[in-house]
């Protein structure tokens, strides 16, 4: 006995041993991913007020609101809006029609082309302005020695000239300060002026001045851009072109969507399009364009460092911008294995429970608390005749996928807690609340409250289930026992896509909850995944909660589960029994149904026995348990005591080609 003892005592220390070494090569894997492998991610908040009017101007002042600015009967239209809310309305009089005009970065003082070599400026009367910004009876007009190739309003309300000589000029509106005039030497080709900047293009060559210190200094010179189309000046000193597919940047391109028609680049540097595509994408310069926003095609953009706004003929819109830290396609990969060492270490900590239960117990205690279900029985008759039939539906849980490398739902949500531990997503205090939930039985309500906390966490999450997920993987052989039974419809909580590919005629096709409730006709011929996957069209749900709400949003779905439930024997395979629970009655599933439908499930501990009774009682769902240690090779034997009884039922390969084929 003390031999025995020994030896069980070894093993526990072997295991202790494992479980160390994968948490902390773990916490190593998750620290070099943050701090090596992470890049800058732009977010959007949720909208804090309706969509304004549409304006045919739109710029960010210096306190971070946004201006919008219309020109209807010479009169100027101006509209502040706040980021936490609220809008200020005020006009100004232009006079004549302005072909070429702009605000300030002030936000009130409003300049307009009005000769040749004219410029008039005046201020747009907000309530309770300063009154230093207080308008003029009459707009100012500044005259330039020559024509204007164009202007712009510099920071301290001045004016500053390019003129077609080759001179950039700047004159001070209260005539306080004596011109400062600086001939540029040469014919210019293009040129733009924006806050205390004038990009132009001299002789092939982009020069940036800035006025600074009471004279225009030039701070930059490069060659002009090849293939041009068209050069702006979005930001203070940043030119970028505008050319087929893409911004031009420096020396880099930025590809988009399709042809741009705004740029804007935030003040942390983030470049923003928007064009003849839908939406506003970002344009990282060491990766892939994402989407940024949500929006009509073509809209006018600005963006400043806590907000983005932009405006179309459907209204103008000011959203907040958040600025995260995501993975990179390396950091990404670093993280999934990280992920996959915190699997295996919690998979050790369950077989140390075995352990300790099975071999460090004495013999009375372990009679005790020993599973006897280490045997699935044979499948039953009506079972057997229903697949036969084709009149069965499968449900496919996240244990169906274990053995090709893919956790199980409750070791993601653990890994997803310890990326943002690791990671800071939120402080450690906040952290609290979460694992709380998780060590006391409630991981789906610790990932709905997570992901529902702020926009940043959902995105995070999803590109952690990336990574996780999306990987390739092979199609394990309880898949491919399962792709040989012709079974009608299939139904998986799974984001993976190993049953698509394991080649059934019931695997071909794929649904979502979002979808027509057409889907689950009961002649249907496809699988339905209930959260989607990271393939196909459409963000995956993160969380019961958001397949609740999806079911909600789509009655029709919920009406046609109850009527297959009703009407259709389902076998459960690879899912946990209080995950079934959960499911079933977000899914609305009918209490209980008047067919009998049956569940292989492993178990863990003595516990699984009132939950199976609630399946029973609830759901008319035979259980059929057996022990966590023996389900996959006792499910193999099940599934092929399955296929051999069908197939004596009548349908043969000929009739069902895929049975007793080899499936991809």
């Amino acid at each position: 006995m003390s031999t025995v003892g020994q030896r069980m005592s070894n093993t526990k220390k072997l295991i202790i041993g494992l479980i160390a070494i994968c948490l902390i090569s773990s916490a190593v894997f998750f620290y070099l991913a943050k701090t090596q492998y992470s890049e800058a991610y732009l977010a959007t908040g949720p909208v804090t007020q309706p969509p304004g009017k549409p304006h045919d101007l739109i710029s960010f002042d210096q306190r971070g609101n946004l201006i919008g600015v219309s020109l209807k009967q010479r009169r100027f239209q101006v509209d502040r809006y706040h980021l936490e809310g609220g809008v200020e309305h005020a006009e100004a009089a232009a006079g004549a029609d302005p072909v070429q005009w702009m605000i300030g970065a002030d936000g009130v003082t409003l300049a307009w082309l009005s000769g040749v070599n004219r410029v008039s400026v005046q201020r747009a009367g907000f309530p309770g302005q300063p009154v230093e910004q207080a308008p003029w009876p009459a707009p100012q007009n500044l005259t330039a020695p020559s024509d204007m190739v164009t202007f712009g309003v510099l920071q301290d309300g001045s004016i500053g000239f390019v003129l077609a000589s080759g001179e950039l000029l700047r004159r001070d509106l209260a005539g306080q300060a004596a011109d400062v005039n600086l001939p540029l030497g040469g014919r210019l080709t293009w040129a733009q002026v924006r806050g205390d900047y004038a990009g132009v293009v001299i002789g092939g060559k982009i020069r940036m001045y800035r006025f600074v210190e009471g004279a225009w200094k030039m701070i930059e010179e490069r060659p002009d851009f090849k293939e041009v189309q068209e050069r702006r000046l979005p930001a203070d000193g940043q030119i970028v072109a505008l050319v087929a597919g893409g911004i031009r940047l420096g020396d880099q391109t930025l590809n988009t969507p399709g042809k741009v028609a705004d740029v804007a680049i935030s003040d942390q540097g983030f470049v923003l399009a928007s064009g003849d595509f839908r939406g506003i994408y970002s344009l990282p310069l060491a990766s892939e364009p994402y989407l940024l926003a949500d929006s009509p095609a073509g809209v006018q953009i600005a963006a400043s460092r806590n907000a983005l706004g932009y405006t179309s003929a459907a209204g103008t819109v000011i959203v907040p911008l958040l600025e995260q830290s995501r993975l990179t396609e390396t950091g990404r990969l670093i993280v999934g294995i990280a992920t996959a060492l915190a699997i295996l270490a919690v998979l050790a900590s369950l077989l140390l429970l075995f352990v300790d239960g099975s071999g460090i117990e004495t013999k009375t205690k372990r009679k005790e608390t020993k599973l006897k279900e280490t045997k699935l029985p044979k499948p039953p008759p009506d079972l057997v005749k229903a697949i036969s039939a084709g009149d069965a539906t499968l449900w496919a849980g996240a244990g169906l996928s274990s053995t090709s490398g893919f956790p199980l739902r409750n070791a993601f949500i653990s890994s997803v807690f310890q990326a943002a531990l690791m990671e800071n997503w939120q402080t450690a205090k906040q952290m609290d609340q979460y694992w709380k939930l998780v060590t006391d039985g409630k991981p789906e309500e610790a990932l709905d409250k997570f992901v529902a906390n702020n926009a940043a966490n959902r995105i995070r999450v999803g590109d952690l289930a990336r990574a996780t997920y999306s990987r390739f993987s092979s199609v394990n052989p309880t898949q491919r026992q399962l792709a040989k039974l012709p079974f009608k419809t299939a139904i998986t909580t799974n984001y993976d896509t190993l049953l698509e590919r394991s080649g059934s005629e019931w695997a071909i096709n794929t649904a979502r909850v979002e979808g027509g409730a057409h889907m689950l006709a009961l002649g249907s011929h496809l699988t339905v995944k209930l959260f989607g996957d990271f393939e196909g069209g459409g963000a995956p749900l993160l969380g019961r909660h958001e397949l609740a709400s999806a079911v909600s949003a789509n009655p029709d779905f919920a009406k046609a589960f109850s009527d297959l439930f009703e009407a259709r024997p389902i076998l459960f395979v690879g899912a946990s029994l209080e995950g079934l629970l959960e499911d079933l009655a977000i899914l609305n599933a009918p209490k209980p149904s008047g067919i009998k439908h049956y569940c292989v499930a492993g178990v863990a501990t003595l516990n699984w026995k009132p939950k199976a009774n609630d399946l029973k009682g609830r759901y008319n769902i035979e259980v059929f348990p057996c022990d966590v240690l023996h389900i996959q090779d006792q499910l193999k034997v099940f599934l092929a005591e399955l296929e051999e009884a069908v197939v004596a039922e009548g349908l043969g390969p000929q009739a069902y080609p895929q049975m007793g084929q080899p499936v991809g």
